[in-house]
Parts: structure tokens; sequence; C-alpha cells
């Protein structure tokens, strides 16, 4: 089993919007990976697991919740 862990500080308004512009993505994954994300202590805490023969699929998942994250990030620059 793989798993990844990524954390991100940031301001509260900006962890809240992305927590709930990722929570509409965060189903339906392919078989053998998981995801969990959770907002506590000022942190966001997104933790993936997946078996070895799904990690690319996992990995490509990340990929695109990091790409929103940038999006959300620059929409709440422009406010």
């Amino acid at each position: 089993m793989i798993k990844v862990e990524i954390e991100l500080a940031d301001k509260e308004q900006f962890l809240v919007s992305f927590k709930k512009a990722i929570e509409p993505d965060n189903v339906n994954f392919p078989k053998g990976v998981t995801m969990e994300v959770k907002y506590e202590d000022g942190v966001l805490k997104i933790i993936s697991e997946s078996n070895k023969e799904s990690v690319m699929s996992m990995l490509n998942a990340l990929d695109e919740i990091l790409e929103l994250a940038k999006t959300v990030e620059r929409g709440a620059n422009d406010c």
C-alpha cells in the first residue's frame, strides 16, 4: 500500500473554499485508490492511499487536486 499525505496551511478562507471545491471530486476513485480530506486546527489534510497497481491513478488525482488549489488561490487573490 502506498500512502501520500499533503498538508496545506494558509488563510482559513482559502482552505475552507478549497475543501468545498474538491469535495464533489472526492468520489468515484478508481479501484484501489482512496482519498480523505479534512480540515483541522487551521490545516487542510489530504490523505490518499493506493495499491501498487493503481498508483498512477492516485498520482493523477492528486495532480488534479493541486491544479484546482492553484485555481482557487487565484480566485481568492482576485477578491
